[in-house]
């Protein structure tokens, strides 16, 4: 079961995003339970809610929750623009601008920035049976120097998300969580910067951040030009 989001989310109320402060962009999240509230349905792009009905009530609810942070984090006037999806899954948006979207339960979280330079998001929750994703996320050096606890594992694997988020196609193609090899120290109180090598592949260079709340783990990243 997942914990309660009053860990990462103070005081939250349902469908209202909060902005949390990151390291570069605007990072929105919020806890979007199901219905669906009808004002919610009422901002959306007529585009994008006649997309949704493709999908599964609970893959609806997602989706559009998604767009809806991630349209608020653009600062997308009237929602002049439909948020609809590239082939490789990732949001499409205006030119000139960057975004990236992910979900863990009923927690939503967009990220935004207006640099043509990729940028990823990733929301996990802690669980005690996570030790079992350090098997297949982890590098031997990063068991080596962090060990295999769920805490550890789960900060990983939510970095190595949004890393590869961040890359963008056809970036990502051939690489897998253990073609890339992370070194951070995690902070407890703030943003963690993390060190990102692609193996074999130096000329891809990206920046990332962790920040872990309780047990909730956002991991953002930026690639650099």
């Amino acid at each position: 079961m997942l914990t309660e989001p009053e860990e990462l989310l103070p005081a939250w109320q349902p469908w209202r995003p909060v902005t949390l402060r990151a390291p570069f962009g605007r990072l929105l999240c919020a806890v979007c339970p199901a219905p669906i509230p009808d004002a919610i349905l009422a901002a959306m792009h007529p585009i994008e809610l006649a997309h949704s009905t493709e999908f599964a009530s609970s893959r609806r609810r997602e989706w559009l929750a998604g767009r809806y942070c991630l349209a608020l984090a653009l600062d997308l006037p009237d929602r002049c623009v439909p948020l609809l999806s590239e082939e490789w899954g990732a949001p499409r948006l205006p030119k000139g601008c960057s975004g990236s979207i992910s979900h863990k339960g009923p927690l939503t979280a967009a990220i935004a920035s207006d640099l043509s330079s990729g940028i990823g998001i990733d929301i996990e929750c802690v669980e005690e049976d996570d030790d079992y994703i350090a098997t297949s996320v982890l590098t031997e050096a990063e068991r080596a120097r962090g060990g295999t606890s769920p805490d550890f594992a789960v900060q990983c694997f939510a970095a190595k998300e949004a890393v590869y988020k961040a890359l963008g196609d056809p970036e990502q193609r051939d690489i897998d969580h253990l073609d890339l090899e992370l070194l951070f120290h995690p902070n407890t109180t703030s943003w963690s910067p993390v060190r990102v090598r692609v193996r074999e592949r130096d000329c891809l260079k990206v920046e990332a951040w962790i920040l872990q709340r309780g047990r909730w783990v956002i991991a953002i990243a930026q690639r650099q030009h």
